[in-house]
């Protein structure tokens, strides 16, 4: 299942940045790789540092065009100051970028105080990758070092969840928030992705993936069957893993390791029966929109 609206909009000189969004533990890392190794990869190997190119816009370096910054007492920038720059931010770094510019974020594309992360005047355009949720709690679980109880309740109920990066909150909120206010944003071109698809239908996924990028940008890379091909091989968990194995990953956490399996349907090994279904009572609506019924 995708939604590619890219038809609807031409390309727009002036709005250069495209957003890789997610909720967490979504496949937005195994997103990124893809589109790196569409645009910047020069040989047939892969090495993880290559997401260098796509660094994470809620960081201290997107905001350091302004003198009147605000901090928490945690020494973090401070949230309400942080949501007032959002906007103003992105048009500085279209003002300033000679090419179109991929930014990672996991903010909730809602009204946050008065504020949306991004809109139409800035943003040229956004990939949003969404997974089972039920998949989504016990890989947040794991992630996390928590129990599955926990992390069920965190991804539905914790409207006001953030997480931090030197210095600077994302506005995550809660799973249904974040997807459906990515997924309803119709404003500028969007191509909606499901983890399951680039699991099961990894090839056709590539395809769109680099159709979406050529029909909105200038940017010229090689996207032939030979170069997605190639591709797929690199992106494949075991040989992540065993680079992490080898040279470890930043995006890993204290409690377990960041490529662990990539596939889809754990949950149903994992989870009590009162556990799954509660997501699914929760989110009936979305997950039957997003045919995980």
């Amino acid at each position: 299942m995708s939604i590619n609206n890219s038809k609807k909009f031409k390309r727009q000189e002036n709005r250069k940045i495209i957003f890789i969004a997610s909720y967490p533990k979504s496949g937005n890392t195994w997103l990124r790789l893809i589109v790196c190794c569409l645009l910047y990869l020069k040989e047939k190997k892969i090495d993880l540092k290559i997401l260098n190119n796509i660094g994470l816009f809620s960081k201290s370096d997107n905001f350091e065009f302004f003198n009147d910054k605000k901090y928490q007492k945690n020494g973090n920038l401070d949230f309400n100051w942080i949501i007032s720059k959002w906007i103003k931010s992105q048009k500085i770094i279209n003002n300033t970028s000679a090419k179109n510019i991929f930014f990672k974020t996991h903010n909730v594309q809602g009204l946050v105080n008065n504020h949306f992360f991004t809109d139409e005047t800035t943003c040229l355009g956004f990939i949003y990758i969404v997974r089972d949720p039920r998949d989504v709690a016990v890989s947040l679980a794991k992630h996390m070092g928590i129990n599955y109880d926990d992390a069920i309740n965190e991804m539905l109920f914790n409207s006001k969840r953030m997480t931090s990066h030197k210095k600077v909150n994302e506005f995550v909120s809660t799973w249904k928030n974040n997807v459906s206010s990515w997924i309803q944003y119709k404003k500028v071109n969007s191509l909606i992705l499901r983890y399951e698809d680039l699991i099961n239908h990894e090839i056709e996924s590539i395809e769109k993936i680099s159709k979406f990028i050529s029909n909105i940008t200038n940017l010229k890379f090689d996207f032939s069957k030979n170069k997605i091909i190639e591709i797929s091989k690199l992106i494949n968990f075991k040989n992540l893993q065993n680079m992490e194995k080898d040279k470890g990953f930043i995006e890993s956490s204290n409690h377990s390791k960041f490529f662990r399996e990539g596939s889809s349907g754990r949950w149903k090994k994992k989870l009590k029966q009162s556990q799954y279904k509660l997501i699914e009572r929760e989110l009936y609506k979305e997950m039957g929109h997003l045919s995980y019924y």
